[in-house]
């Protein structure tokens, strides 16, 4: 049984994290561009739950831009 202070974090690999820190900055930044508030993607960007996958498309047509570009620079 996990104890109840138990986060992903604890057993998230160092690149894991990189990457979930670098998403994070990236939609933080997609949702500064078009004005959006932070309220409902404020978990995502400060990596406090990760972003599922099957939550991009969604996250892809709210910037109106593609999946790919979503991930661009996170995946450096």
């Amino acid at each position: 049984m996990m104890s109840p202070s138990f986060h992903w974090t604890d057993i998230m690999a160092a690149n894991d994290r990189g990457f979930f820190v670098a998403l994070g900055k990236r939609v933080a930044q997609l949702r500064k561009d078009q004005g959006g508030t932070q309220q409902t993607l404020a978990h995502y960007e400060g990596v406090r739950l990760r972003l599922p996958a099957s939550r991009l498309p969604h996250l892809a047509r709210i910037f109106e831009i593609a999946v790919e570009t979503v991930l661009a620079q996170a995946s450096r």
